[in-house]
């Protein structure tokens, strides 16, 4: 029987993404799926964050693609200067329900600074980069759009996790 490995990359944020790629132990893995991060209204919606991750369909999301031994790599949020208070309040709200999600699920993850993770594959903060490289890497994958720029980083996200415990 062949030991089956599977890293997961999750780009936070209410347009973020994930992806799997799965494969033979100490084989090159394949991407297998990438989503767009599931989102919901927050509470009535009225407030400055009307929207947030919905951690029901993301624990739903994950449980059906986690297998035992998965290992989670996150990118940990940052804040920039001249960066809206809603927006920094949001982003942040979206990395803690995923990381609180994944923790309650008892997933093996850690989260990882873009700067550590981005550095390693070769990237910059160019999103175009992240599409080239992504597009490269697996040309199957729908990354039609710049803003599939989440869906790229989630898989090299989730390459970089699985270059790391190789």
């Amino acid at each position: 029987m062949v030991a089956i490995t599977v890293s997961i990359g999750i780009d936070p944020g209410l347009t973020g993404a994930i992806a799997v790629l799965a494969g033979p132990k100490g084989k090159k893995q394949g991407l297998v799926y990438v989503y767009d991060m599931p989102v919901c209204r927050r509470g009535l919606g009225t407030g400055l964050v009307k929207n947030q991750i919905a951690p029901a369909l993301l624990k739903i999301l994950l449980e059906s693609l986690v297998t035992t031994g998965a290992k989670v790599m996150i990118e940990s949020p940052l804040s920039f200067q001249g960066q809206g208070m809603t927006t920094t309040c949001s982003l942040f709200l979206s990395a803690g329900i995923i990381e609180g999600v994944v923790s309650a699920m008892g997933l093996d993850y850690t989260v990882v600074q873009p700067s550590e993770w981005k550095r390693a594959m070769g990237l910059t903060s160019d999103k175009n980069r992240s599409l080239k490289v992504a597009r490269r890497l697996y040309p199957d994958v729908p990354l039609t759009l710049k803003k599939h720029h989440n869906r790229a980083e989630a898989i090299l996200l989730a390459q970089y996790c699985a270059e790391r415990h190789a």
